[in-house]
């Protein structure tokens, strides 16, 4: 029962942030993320969305999902990360005529996205 009410959770978020147009990042654009609040960033060809989860040690549980804008040909991918307070990881999407990359970083116990 649990698990099912956090899927909910999770599903509910990630279709929330797609809706919401203010949610868009420009690139260049640092974003600072709570628990389970999914944020959708625009790049050239593809669209991603982010949202995490904190785990019984405190790390980090972040989930990525990567997918072609309208007319790009390509797939969608989903990336799983585990980041401890202090480090970081880029997503390099190389793909596309313009490669964005989306750095993550946990701060001061916030996790922070910047794009470009």
């Amino acid at each position: 029962m649990k698990a099912a009410i956090r899927n909910i959770a999770l599903a509910t978020a990630f279709f929330a942030s797609t809706l919401t147009a203010a949610e868009f990042a420009t690139n260049g654009d640092a974003h600072s993320l709570d628990p389970l609040q999914a944020h959708t960033i625009a790049m050239a060809d593809y669209t991603a969305v982010v949202y995490y989860t904190l785990d019984n040690q405190g790390d980090y549980q972040i989930v990525t999902t990567v997918g072609p804008n309208p007319g790009v040909n390509g797939q969608a991918s989903q990336h799983q990360i585990s980041l401890s307070q202090g480090q970081s990881w880029s997503l390099d999407l190389d793909s596309g005529s313009d490669t964005g990359v989306i750095n993550f970083s946990v701060q001061n116990g916030a996790l922070v996205l910047a794009s470009r």
